[in-house]
């Protein structure tokens, strides 16, 4: 529940962007003719482990999300996906 845990992996997210920029600017010419592929987060959470009661599952839960959504923009992200993908106990394609 430590607010300095967000910086970290916001610090973390656009290390993740300036890779996918830079193996985009090292490919050859004409191999991203729309730009650089964009980097998605995927499921993300304020709290390990299922949240924390009256913290992660009420409203003040949304400055936190709001700021990690600011965050992931301000690196460069291209999207954010709110539930996982794949994988988990509620995963949005079933394998």
């Amino acid at each position: 529940m430590d607010p300095a845990f967000v910086d970290g992996w916001l610090s973390t997210a656009a290390d993740a962007v300036a890779g996918v920029n830079a193996f985009a600017a090292a490919s050859p010419e004409g191999s991203w003719p729309d730009g650089p592929p964009g980097v998605w987060m995927g499921e993300t959470g304020g709290s390990y482990n299922s949240g924390h009661n009256d913290t992660s599952n009420a409203f003040i839960n949304a400055f936190w999300y709001l700021e990690s959504l600011a965050g992931f923009a301000r690196s460069g992200h291209k999207g954010f996906c709110r539930q996982t993908l794949v994988g988990g106990n509620y995963e949005l394609v079933d394998k």
